[in-house]
């Protein structure tokens, strides 16, 4: 549950990765409650790359909320980003749903979370 940040995806001016398994903690710790969000106000990573026959996607649960940073820079100005649940929301989508549940979180409680890229990711 690693989220590159570079290219488009870069907020720092070097490339930079958010493990998401801390977050989880968090998110337990402080009892955040899932929210439904529209999927069009969500910016994420392309889609087209996730194999549909894959064990991953197969497995992807829909009712597991994923993470989304509310002010977190992105291309597309949108008013929120995913850094984790790309296959949960591909599934959702498929599945024609106009929302999908997510975890809510601001930059600032996720930053101190956003490491360097080294050779070791």
């Amino acid at each position: 549950m690693i989220h590159i940040m570079d290219g488009e995806f870069q907020v720092f001016d070097k490339v930079t990765y958010i493990d998401c398994e801390p977050l989880y903690v968090v998110i337990d710790l402080f009892e955040v409650q899932a929210e439904d969000i529209e999927i069009k106000d969500i910016f994420h990573k392309e889609l087209e790359s996730i194999d549909t026959k894959s064990d991953r996607y197969i497995n992807a649960d829909t009712d597991y909320p994923c993470i989304v940073i509310e002010d977190m820079i992105n291309p597309d100005n949108k008013k929120y980003r995913m850094i984790d649940g790309r296959h949960r929301l591909l599934k959702t989508i498929e599945e024609e749903e106009d929302t999908i549940e997510c975890y809510v979180l601001y930059f600032e409680q996720i930053r101190k979370f956003i490491k360097e890229l080294d050779e070791n990711i």
